[in-house]
């Protein structure tokens, strides 16, 4: 995102280890929870990055950033199959995302999937059945080394 300036980075700093911790905790949302406050960490972020998206914005309309400078100026200036341009929001979500992925890269991969797969119930039946399929698979894999273990014990 290209921002140097430490007082800047130093906002995000404070809600950024709430968001983390708070990320990997038990999702209930109720006030004072590590989850809430992960929750109200989290907007703060957004409200943070939405105020840099929008600079961003404006650098590359006046020419003061490059389009190749970062991940964000790709953001706002790829679009997608259908010619529209990501929404700030999805761009401050998308970032926010590598952020948190890139502080804790386990845990936070596991919780941004559960998140989805939440989100997203036709991709969680599609997940659901490719590992349905990979345990019948495993399953005939054991029962094929269990009778080739078994006939090579009774040539001897």
């Amino acid at each position: 995102m290209s921002v140097e300036d430490v007082n800047h980075v130093a906002k995000f700093e404070n809600p950024f280890h709430l968001l983390a911790s708070g990320i990997i905790s038990v999702p209930i949302d109720l006030l004072g929870t590590p989850f809430n406050t992960a929750i109200k960490a989290a907007n703060a972020i957004r409200k943070e990055l939405l105020e840099i998206i929008r600079q961003r914005k404006v650098d590359l309309a006046e020419g003061k950033a490059s389009p190749t400078q970062d991940i964000l100026s790709h953001m706002l200036l790829t679009c997608d199959e259908n010619e529209q341009f990501m929404n700030e929001l999805d761009i401050a979500d998308k970032i926010l995302g590598l952020l948190i992925g890139g502080h804790d890269i386990a845990s936070a991969a596991c919780t941004f999937i559960v998140k989805y797969l939440a989100e997203l119930p036709h991709v969680y039946d599609k997940v659901y059945q490719e590992k349905n399929v990979l345990i019948w698979f495993r399953f005939e894999f054991k029962l094929f080394r269990f009778a080739k273990v078994r006939a090579s014990q009774d040539c001897l």
